[in-house]
């Protein structure tokens, strides 16, 4: 059932003794258990949910945030996003919702495990067949025709049950649930903190992964407990905060914020890695490897990575192709400042070659691009709700986040490897001569005052590295305020955008827009709403506030047509405290007089 690795002592003393480590030297991540499940649709009618149920409490995790500074202190912020779209489009392209049906909520916490807990890290993806929903602290998944529930929810730490392994123990969150399009398997993966090694007198914290060994999400597991985070720089426990994980051919990637905690808790630098893929979707024994970008004090600084996420099995990347690592650099946050500093996409290539143990990262330098403000409400909670909130009942902003995920497609790079046929009759982007894309986006300030506004980038490589193809800030001047936002790229070209808007005026709620392929560059369409909120969130009974929402959502792209954007976000129901809700849609970008839907979800390949 379960295998040990005696590495995790070994571990912890080689870390221990190696004091600062440079950002070009690889750190082996060891694997603490390997094991599988039972298939999950027979654990779960195994499962005491009274194992995982405790009496009822509250939590609000702590944003463990690198502090607002300045390295140059006299520049001063932009008053104006040059690239802010400030109308709403009327005419174009719009979305068209396919399909809108109620996710997992706090209610299921406290059902399943007697806590209720914000913010949720509300994130998803979709299969062949089904969309699964993983979030603090459960995960669930349904039909995707139908939005039914078929399994769930569950507590995030239930396929780790009967193991005895330390992510049996801890389920503690920042989940991520992704479908590897290329495997057709589900990969569903949270951090687990801190475990005490007593021969050391430190603690160590573990990621933790499930991977189907099918493409149904119901069946059975391989597991995988990875010791992440062990103390480098002098504290007694590591965490390893905000995991973002993606899928790539040769391994399945991950940044993380370090942190340690000591006298005082310290940010000690971002880390980029890479686990084995091929190993974990065969069920062997595997490991991983992470480079670190220490935090130095000293400009640059560099802060929640974003790994690349292939999208589509069709069109594989350029072989031998690194992993880029992302970072939305505002230069007056994370740089010097100054008319010689502009902002842009700080980058990275991760190279993995697990069969010959060779492994590289390698800084790219920045991308530049036009100006924006990540310093949103500096860096903390600003975002107004109507009443019942009051003015001080805000929502966080998590600005100097990039957002999950960084979307990757090849189109026509190198493309001997695309063995997909289209069956879409349509004109696609990647008939033009070749090019990879990457799209990213982050929350900024659009008008220097606190008004939050959605920045994206579509990075386009036609060979010669990374460049800003298009950018735009989605802010249409309404008096709303946009933010904690997912973007992706279908196989058109086509990028949709979705996040949460607030306001004085409008409960949060969960719209989205996009563009196609043709539109002019740097423009999104119509706006539409996913669901609207109907409540704000408030204080608890006993007065104490809370602020944090997110801390992300996620947009992804369907396997079978590879055009349906599927979109998973956070609201409230009603005004009240813990009690938050989560909707999933799925929709098309067309022109907005368009009532039909070309595409098809049929699909000759079986699973």
């Amino acid at each position: 059932m379960k295998w040990r690795s005696p590495g995790l002592a070994v571990l912890a003393f080689a870390v221990l003794c190696t004091g600062s480590v440079l950002a070009q030297d690889p750190i082996t991540i060891e694997t603490a258990f390997q094991g599988q499940t039972i298939p999950l649709k027979n654990l779960e009618e195994q499962i005491d949910m009274a194992a995982f149920y405790k009496s009822l409490e509250t939590r609000e995790v702590e944003n463990m945030r690198l502090a607002p500074f300045d390295f140059s202190k006299s520049v001063s912020k932009p008053t104006a996003d040059a690239l802010r779209q400030m109308y709403h489009k009327s005419g174009g392209t719009t979305a068209k919702v396919k399909l809108s049906f109620e996710g997992t909520t706090d209610a299921d916490n406290a059902a399943t495990q007697g806590v209720l807990i914000v913010p949720p890290d509300t994130n998803g993806d979709v299969g062949r067949d089904y969309y699964c929903q993983m979030n603090n602290l459960v995960f669930e998944c349904f039909d995707k025709k139908t939005g039914a529930s078929i399994l769930g929810p569950l507590p995030n730490n239930a396929f780790w049950t009967g193991t005895g392994s330390f992510c049996e123990a801890f389920n503690d969150g920042d989940p991520v649930a992704l479908y590897d399009h290329d495997a057709r398997r589900w990969v569903f993966t949270q951090f687990a903190t801190f475990e005490f090694i007593p021969a050391f007198g430190v603690f160590v914290s573990h990621q933790c992964f499930a991977v189907s060994q099918t493409s149904d999400p119901t069946g059975a597991y391989y597991l995988y407990d990875f010791i992440y985070s062990v103390p480098t720089f002098g504290g007694f426990a590591a965490l390893n905060d905000y995991p973002k994980v993606t899928v790539w051919p040769d391994g399945y990637y991950i940044s993380v914020n370090e942190f340690e905690i000591g006298l005082p808790t310290q940010f000690v630098g971002a880390s980029a890695g890479v686990f084995d893929r091929q190993a974990m979707i065969a069920g062997q024994p595997a490991g991983g490897v992470k480079f670190y970008l220490p935090f130095t004090g000293f400009a640059p600084a560099h802060f929640s990575l974003q790994p690349s996420h292939w999208e589509s099995a069709k069109k594989a990347p350029p072989a031998g192709s690194p992993n880029t690592f992302i970072q939305a650099f505002d230069d007056e946050v994370w740089g010097v400042g100054g008319p010689d500093g502009p902002d842009g996409y700080w980058h990275w290539e991760l190279s993995a070659d697990f069969a010959n143990n060779a492994f590289t990262f390698t800084d790219k330098g920045l991308i530049g691009t036009t100006n924006f403000d990540a310093n949103l409400c500096g860096f903390g909670p600003c975002i107004p709700q109507p009443p019942p909130a009051s003015a001080t009942d805000v929502l966080d902003t998590l600005s100097q986040f990039t957002m999950y995920r960084a979307s990757y497609r090849n189109f026509g790079l190198d493309a001997d490897s695309d063995s997909g046929s289209d069956s879409d009759s349509g004109s696609d982007s990647d008939s033009d001569s070749g090019h990879q894309s990457i799209v990213v986006s982050h929350s900024v300030d659009v008008d220097g005052a606190d008004t939050a506004g959605m920045r994206w980038a579509e990075l386009r490589d036609t060979g010669s590295g990374y460049s800003v193809y298009q950018s735009g800030t989605y802010a249409p001047a309404d008096g709303e305020n946009r933010w904690m936002g997912a973007a992706s790229i279908n196989k058109k070209g086509d990028i949709a955008l979705g996040y949460s808007v607030s306001s004085v005026n409008t409960f949060p709620s969960v719209r989205v827009t996009g563009r196609r392929s043709g539109d002019p560059l740097g423009e999104m369409g119509t706006e539409v709403e996913c669901h609207a909120g109907t409540g704000s969130q408030l204080p608890i009974p006993d007065g104490r506030g809370f602020d944090r929402w997110g801390d992300y959502s996620s947009m992804s792209v369907d396997p079978k047509d590879e055009k349906t954007f599927w979109y998973t976000q956070e609201y409230y129901e009603d005004s009240g405290a813990f009690d938050f809700k989560t909707r999933v849609c799925s929709f098309k970008l067309v022109e907005d007089d368009d009532d039909s839907d070309s595409g098809s979800d049929s699909d000759s390949d079986s699973d």
